[in-house]
């Protein structure tokens, strides 16, 4: 099991990659993006 330390910093930093990265990249051409699935 992981700490809920660890799992804080890990969802904080999910959450900070779908609103930065994720939202700045929706606006493909495609509308699909690899940051998405992953």
């Amino acid at each position: 099991m992981i700490s809920r330390k660890k799992f804080a910093a890990l969802s904080r930093t999910a959450a900070d990659y779908i609103s930065g990265v994720h939202w700045q990249r929706i606006r493909t051409p495609t509308g699909f993006d690899p940051g998405y699935v992953a």
